[in-house]
């Protein structure tokens, strides 16, 4: 007489249940039909790792900073590709961005340096004097019109900073012509 042993089942992993609310792989998926989107854990993962690149204290040149941004961002986004929104990810460049401006802020350490720097990028002689002579923080500074218009996207551009919305649109163009 011959018994089959069925070994107990893993009540946390097989199921059959909604799609809407599974994570896998790094991925969430939501609604009806399951939309692909990156699970929180991920997100704060990745902005957990992007403020360890970014840290304003952190003594390495802008090059490198910039380099080692854009190894990691592509690697992330190589994993992340699939997800269909362009927003997403323009959001995060948006926040990236500011990280970025945060540390340029910082390493133009005292008010001279600053206005310097922001008359040498555009800015105006009056605005760049009261931007540089203010007392505020880089986080509040990043944000400011100024550093803003100095520090614009094609600027970061030109220094090595690769957004998150170009590697997608080119990842995402290869997936697309894959499929077809």
């Amino acid at each position: 007489m011959n018994v089959l042993h069925v070994a107990p089942l893993n009540a946390q992993k097989p199921c059959a249940t909604a799609v809407s609310g599974i994570e896998f792989l790094g991925y969430r998926f939501e609604g009806y039909g399951g939309a692909i989107r990156v699970s929180p854990n991920n997100i704060a993962n990745f902005k957990d790792r992007n403020r360890e690149l970014t840290h304003r204290t952190r003594s390495v040149s802008m090059q490198q900073r910039l380099t080692e941004m854009t190894r990691y961002l592509q690697g992330w986004l190589g994993h992340f590709r699939i997800v269909p929104i362009v927003s997403f990810f323009r959001d995060l460049d948006k926040w990236i961005r500011r990280r970025l401006r945060a540390c340029y802020w910082k390493q133009w350490t005292n008010k001279h340096t600053r206005i310097a720097n922001l008359r040498k990028l555009g800015i105006r002689e009056d605005e760049a004097v009261t931007h540089g002579c203010s007392s505020k923080g880089s986080r509040v500074m990043s944000s400011s019109r100024a550093v803003h218009g100095a520090l614009s996207k094609d600027y970061l551009n030109r220094q090595g900073f690769t957004s998150l919305e170009k590697i997608w649109e080119k990842l995402a163009a290869k997936l697309r012509t894959a499929r077809i």
